[in-house]
């Protein structure tokens, strides 16, 4: 069962989460889906929209991430994806 802090997602919000009609409130809640379907933690980040809170705990100055944004891209461009 997922749960947002000690209680359980109802059944709305899951369905509004799985129409795209509200995102995950919670790192958790990103973290529980990954879990129970089977899939990679940062591929249900990336589709969620948000960055992993490993990320975001660094505190990155504006520059940072601009920086590593460029890299992505450019990585992209590359084809690569290792």
């Amino acid at each position: 069962m997922l749960r947002e802090d000690k209680e359980p997602i109802s059944s709305l919000y899951l369905n509004d989460i799985e129409h795209d009609r509200r995102s995950p409130s919670s790192d958790r809640i990103v973290q529980q889906f990954a879990d129970v379907l089977g899939i990679d933690r940062d591929w249900l980040y990336y589709l969620a929209g948000r960055f992993p809170d490993d990320v975001r705990d660094k505190n990155l100055s504006q520059k940072q991430v601009s920086e590593a944004m460029v890299a992505f891209r450019r990585k992209l461009d590359q084809g690569g994806t290792s």
